[in-house]
C-alpha cells in the first residue's frame, strides 16, 4: 500500500504546496509561453503511471488488486447518483479528533455550499480513442469552476463494463481558494507518514461511469444503483460517492448481486504521434494550425501519424483524436485546447454524436451543459468534430470559428 499512497499523494502534495508553499509569480504576470507550458505540465501530470500511452484509471485501477481489511470500514459521507450536485456537509470538514500526531498536510475546512460536476468527454490526446472525466468544483452561487486537481481516462475497448472511474481528495482544490498561508502544526507528522495519514483523513470524491450491464456497485459495505444521466450516452449509468479516505474496495454486480463477467477485452494498439510547429503546419491527416484572431498565440500541436479503423475493437459511439493544439488569448490567463475527432470504428465515416452536448444558440454549434462544468464547445466539420475546451464560452466560440482545420482525413 505504500506505493499506492506515494502515487496518490502526488495530487495532495501538489495542492498542499500551492496552498502552503512559497508563493511564485502570479499567473497574470507570466508571459503567454510560460502560461502555455504551465498548462501543458498540468495536463501531463495526469499521464503518470501510463501503460503504454494510456493514463491510469484513477485511484480504483491502482487498488483493484490490493484489498484492505479496513477498507469496508471507510465511512460514507453521503452520495449522489448524479454527475453534478452539492458536496455533503460532512465532507467539507476534517474529523474533529485525529488519532496520534496531526499530519502536516491535514486539510482545512472547505467552503459551505461547495458544488461538484463530473463531465465525461472524449480523450482529446492525439492518437487516443477513449473517455475522460475531470471533476470541477464551484463555490456557492458561482458559475466559474475552481481549478481541479485530478481526473481519469480509459481506453474505449469494446466489451469493457467501465467507461471511466476515478477518485481524488477534495483537498485538491485548496490551491484555488483565496486564503492566507496557515502556520505549521505543532508536533505534526512529516514525509510519507504525513501523506498517508492525511489521505486517510481527507474526504474523497469517487465516481463510476459504467455500462448498463452493471446493476449495482458495492463500495465498501454499501450498495449503489447506477443511474442514467442526461449528460451520458445511451446505455451508460453513473454513481458518485463521498468517503472519508479512499474507497479501496468496490465490486461491479449484476441484478442478482453476482460479479459482472467482463469477458475478453482487447487492448487498443498505440498510434504513433508527432509534435509539430503550428506556425509551419506540414501535410498530415489532421491539422489545426494558427488562428487569425488578434493576439492569439498557439505554441504547439500534436497530430496522429495514422487514423486506424478500430472496427469491432471499439463501440460505435467512440471518437478518435486525430490532432490537438493549445492556444492562449491575450489577458485571458487561461489556456484553450482544440481537437479534431474522427469516427474510431471507421475514420472515413461520419463521426458519432458527442455525449453531453446540446445545440447552442448559434446554428451548428453544440455546448456542454453548465451543470457539468460547461467547458466545451464543438461543431461538425465534414465527417469530423472540431472541439474546443476552455473556461469562457465567448472565447471558445471565437476560437471554434477561427481555426483552419484541415487534413486528408477530413472529408467535407
Amino acid at each position: 500500500m505504500n506505493g499506492y499512497f506515494d502515487r496518490l499523494g502526488d495530487d495532495l502534495r501538489l495542492a498542499t504546496e500551492l496552498r502552503y508553499g512559497p508563493k511564485g509569480v502570479h499567473e497574470s504576470s507570466q508571459g503567454t509561453r510560460s502560461r502555455l507550458l504551465r498548462a501543458r505540465r498540468h495536463l501531463q501530470r495526469f499521464a503518470l503511471g501510463r501503460v503504454g500511452r494510456w493514463p491510469r484509471l484513477g485511484v480504483f485501477a491502482l487498488l483493484a488488486l490490493s484489498g484492505s481489511a479496513a477498507a469496508a470500514a471507510i465511512p460514507l459521507l453521503g452520495g449522489s447518483h448524479g454527475l453534478a450536485g452539492r458536496v455533503p456537509q460532512a465532507a467539507l470538514t476534517s474529523p474533529r479528533k485525529v488519532v496520534g500526531p496531526a499530519p502536516a498536510v491535514l486539510p482545512d475546512r472547505l467552503p459551505d455550499g461547495l458544488r461538484y460536476a463530473i463531465p465525461v468527454t472524449p480523450d482529446l490526446e492525439a492518437g487516443n480513442a477513449g473517455w475522460c472525466s475531470y471533476p470541477a468544483f464551484f463555490l456557492a452561487r458561482s458559475t466559474a469552476p475552481l481549478a481541479d486537481g485530478g481526473g481519469a481516462c480509459a481506453p474505449a475497448s469494446a466489451g469493457s463494463i467501465v467507461i471511466v472511474a476515478g477518485a481524488g481528495p477534495l483537498t485538491n482544490i485548496l490551491g484555488a481558494l483565496p486564503t492566507t498561508r496557515a502556520p505549521g502544526v505543532k508536533g505534526a507528522l512529516r514525509g510519507p507518514a504525513a501523506v498517508e495519514q492525511a489521505l486517510r483523513q481527507a474526504a474523497f470524491l469517487n465516481w463510476f461511469v459504467v455500462r448498463d450491464r452493471v446493476a449495482m456497485i458495492r463500495v465498501g459495505s454499501a450498495l449503489f444503483v447506477p443511474q442514467p444521466d442526461s449528460e451520458l450516452a445511451p446505455g451508460w449509468r453513473a454513481v458518485t460517492t463521498f468517503t472519508r479516505g479512499p474507497a479501496t474496495t468496490f465490486r461491479y454486480l449484476d441484478h442478482r448481486g453476482h460479479p459482472v463477467n467482463q469477458g475478453q477485452v482487447q487492448p487498443l494498439p498505440p498510434v504513433p504521434i508527432t509534435t509539430i510547429n503550428p506556425r509551419h503546419v506540414p501535410s498530415a491527416l489532421c491539422t489545426l494550425g494558427p488562428s487569425d484572431l488578434p493576439g492569439l498565440s498557439s505554441e504547439w500541436e500534436v497530430v496522429a501519424n495514422t487514423a486506424p479503423s478500430r472496427g469491432p475493437l471499439v463501440d460505435p459511439n467512440v471518437l478518435f483524436s486525430c490532432a490537438r493544439a493549445w492556444y492562449a488569448f491575450p489577458r485571458a490567463h487561461a489556456v484553450y485546447s482544440a481537437a479534431i475527432l474522427l469516427n474510431a470504428q471507421d475514420p472515413a465515416r461520419r463521426a458519432p454524436n458527442l455525449p453531453g452536448l446540446t445545440p447552442s444558440t448559434r446554428p451548428g454549434d453544440y455546448e456542454e451543459a453548465t451543470g457539468t462544468a460547461g467547458q466545451t464547445t464543438a461543431r461538425r466539420i465534414g465527417n469530423a468534430w472540431l472541439l474546443i475546451q476552455g473556461p469562457r464560452q465567448q472565447l471558445r466560440e471565437a476560437l471554434l470559428h477561427n481555426i483552419a482545420a484541415a487534413g486528408a482525413a477530413i472529408k467535407r
